[in-house]
């Protein structure tokens, strides 16, 4: 009977052991791996969609997390599905990639991405036939477009540089103000979202500083013709003149095109006027130009006093307006045989030598070449003289007659 118990209790030892064992362990698994898909060629700029991994032990289904090494531009799913448009570099690409199975146990692997050939799409373009010239000293700003690839662009300096004071911005514009002129050559670079690029190159003009000159009329009178030049230099051409400020003198006008005032003259008096030039690039330079303007040349005559053979002759010219200095000179007629004129103040003096009529233009010239003449005539009258005739009777109580008669020279 004792014997019996025994074994009983020993069969339901070892049974409630087996069942303890049966509710409590558990089988071992083995962890999930990646295993490569080897997927087909990627071919830049055309739209890719391939399954790359797949999941192998442990317990499916499996999730699939990319930790580095994928094409630019390409994603990887979550079923081990790469995706996306690339324009990377050619070439072969390990992809490390982490699988979780449905007990969240994980596992990691490299998978081989192979990018070996390229697109048409692949290829972008800077639209910007050229660039605008600039100037010193004046602000610049120009904004380059590129056609084709996908949006965003990011532009760089790729070999060369640009003038002195631009800068290039990763959105494609170049601005700044230019410190030095010259011509500068330089290649820019665009790449997009996914890797194309592209490259154009230009040569940037920067010409001098806008400026401008001004030439004083050497003629400032009235009645004779006035010409100020306005020349600009340096800018972008074409330049076009205005006036700013000021007035011109009554009687002239400006060029637009060229820059010259002229014409002549109608009122004299004080003037003042600036003369602004803007180049095609909207730079402006000024001048001020003022003075005055002179009446119009005058000649004034004054007869002489006595016209005698023998007698001081003085007969006076005066020039009067214009512009000094004045020189007088007989531009027609002849003077009185004896007498000569004084170039530098118009007086003709001297002694007649010879009685009879007469007649000289005295003409005067100014600084600028105007003139004015005035006409002397008259007649050269002869010597005086005396004769006398003595009396009949030249005795006391006798009537006495002495005649005395004066001839030539001027009565009374």
């Amino acid at each position: 009977m004792l014997a019996r118990n025994s074994l009983i209790r020993t069969v339901l030892r070892v049974a409630s052991a087996l069942l303890g064992l049966a509710l409590t362990g558990t089988l071992a698994q083995a962890a999930p791996t990646v295993v490569d898909a080897n997927p087909p060629h990627v071919i830049r700029g055309i739209a890719y969609s391939a399954v790359i991994a797949t999941g192998a032990g442990g317990v499916g289904p499996y999730t699939f997390v990319a930790n580095s090494g994928l094409p630019l531009a390409l994603t990887l799913a979550s079923n081990g599905t790469m995706s996306g448009t690339t324009c990377g570099t050619n070439g072969n690409y390990t992809v490390s990639v982490t699988v979780t199975d449905s007990t969240a146990a994980t596992g990691t692997g490299n998978v081989q991405v192979i990018v070996n050939a390229a697109g048409s799409n692949c290829t972008l373009t800077v639209t910007n036939a050229s660039l605008p010239a600039g100037a010193t000293g004046t602000p610049y700003s120009q904004t380059l477009a590129t056609s084709g690839g996908t949006a965003p662009y990011t532009y760089s300096v790729v070999s060369g540089s640009l003038p002195a004071g631009l800068s290039l911005s990763t959105g494609g514009t170049i601005s700044g103000t230019p410190t030095v002129a010259g011509s500068t050559t330089f290649s820019i670079g665009v790449a997009d979202s996914v890797g194309a690029v592209g490259v154009r190159t230009y040569t940037l003009v920067i010409a001098a500083g806008l400026a401008l000159g001004s030439t004083p009329s050497s003629a400032r009178q009235v009645g004779v013709a006035y010409s100020q030049s306005n020349v600009a230099s340096g800018g972008t051409s074409p330049y076009t003149y205005a006036i700013s400020a000021g007035a011109l003198p009554a009687g002239t006008a400006l060029n637009a095109g060229t820059g010259l005032v002229s014409g002549t003259p109608t009122t004299a008096g004080a003037f003042s006027y600036t003369v602004r030039v803007t180049d095609a690039a909207a730079a402006t330079a000024f001048q001020t130009l003022s003075g005055t303007i002179a009446a119009a040349l005058t000649l004034a005559s004054t007869p002489a006093a006595v016209r005698q053979v023998g007698v001081a002759y003085s007969q006076a010219n005066s020039a009067s307006g214009g512009t000094a200095p004045y020189a007088y000179s007989i531009s027609a007629g002849a003077l009185p045989a004896g007498l000569t004129l004084n170039a530098g103040t118009g007086a003709v003096s001297g002694t007649p030598t010879t009685a009879g009529l007469f007649s000289y233009t005295v003409r005067v010239t100014d600084g600028v070449a105007a003139a004015a003449t005035q006409t002397v005539s008259g007649t050269i009258s002869s010597a005086v003289a005396l004769a006398s005739s003595p009396s009949a009777a030249a005795q006391v109580g006798v009537a006495y007659s002495q005649s005395n008669i004066a001839s030539g020279g001027t009565a009374p």
